[in-house]
Parts: C-alpha cells; structure tokens; sequence
C-alpha cells in the first residue's frame, strides 16, 4: 500500500498529536510550567505535517540512511511527548531531535544533490539546534518557565514566518488563497 505525501503527513501528524495528548494528560502536574512545552510541541506538529508533505516527495522511497533517520526522528519525537512535564529533558530531547533533523538533510544532500531549499532546511533546523541549546542554559541558570516561554514564542514567530510570511515548504502558499 502506497500513501501519498499528504496522506503521510496527516498520518504522522495525527500519530505525533494522539502521543503529545496522551502523555499530556497522563504525565503533566504543572500546566503552567508545561504551557510553553505545549505551545512549542503544537507548533512542532504543525511544521511537520508541511515537512513530511514536502520530503516525501524528494526522499527516494529506499534510501536507507533515510530510513533509519526517520525512525530515529520518530522515536525522538514521541520522546519529546513524554518529556513535556520536564523543560530540561524536553529541551534537551528537541536538541536532539533538530540535530537528527540537520543530520537528515546533510545526508539528503548526498542522495539528491545540493540545492538552496535543502541547504535552507540544514540552516533552518541548524538554528533549531542552537536555540534547544540556548533554552538548555536558560534551564540551568534557574529561570526554565522564562527560557522555555522565550523558547516557544521565538518558535512560533519563526514557525509564522517559515510557513506564512516566506514560506519554506513549495505549495503551502496555496493555503494563503
């Protein structure tokens, strides 16, 4: 059975939403402390749907590196579900989780070539990486719900203009119609 790219991302989306849900309400105390880590999963999911909608279409279907990166990310990604009453382990698994992204993408490169949406995509979840980075120290300096809701807003006006004001994925300016 073969499914489209949209078909993809929905069922990804949804399987990395019903994980974020239930572990939300089976594993978060404090929903102030996880408001943020909310924000920021929520705007996650948005992006990956238009992510696995666009790669699916550019992966060849039996790369192998590919592969595996994607189970990699899939795995952290429901990780990064359970870790959302922890701001450390939440920041430190999405770190983990942009830097297979950035890896993804470098060894994309190879099976596909260089291209300037590609090397976008590597800058992009490069930054993602530094930004995990940068909440970590906030976390550990003693001020998580700062760091973490500086974190998410920062994630969300990226996320706003990467899908609304310069979109980074092709076709998603169709939306705008």
């Amino acid at each position: 059975m073969t499914f489209s790219p949209q078909q993809k991302a929905s069922c990804v989306t949804i399987g990395f939403a019903a994980a974020g849900i239930i572990a939300a309400y089976t594993e978060i105390n404090d929903w102030i402390a996880a408001a943020p880590l909310i924000i920021f999963y929520i705007t996650l999911l948005i992006n990956t749907y238009f992510c696995v909608r666009t790669f699916a279409t550019l992966v060849p279907p039996r790369d192998r590196r590919q592969q595996i990166f994607d189970a990699l990310l899939g795995t952290t990604y429901i990780i990064l579900a359970l870790t959302l009453p922890s701001p450390l382990f939440f920041a430190f698994t999405a770190t983990l989780l942009f830097a297979i992204a950035t890896l993804k993408y470098v060894a994309l490169t190879y099976a596909i070539g260089h291209s300037a949406f590609l090397q976008r995509k590597i800058f992009i979840d490069g930054t993602g990486t530094l930004a995990c980075i940068l909440t970590i120290g906030g976390v550990f300096v003693g001020q998580p719900l700062l760091a973490t809701s500086l974190w998410a807003l920062a994630f969300v006006i990226a996320n706003i203009y990467l899908l609304v004001v310069n979109p980074m994925y092709p076709g998603i300016s169709s939306l705008h119609k």
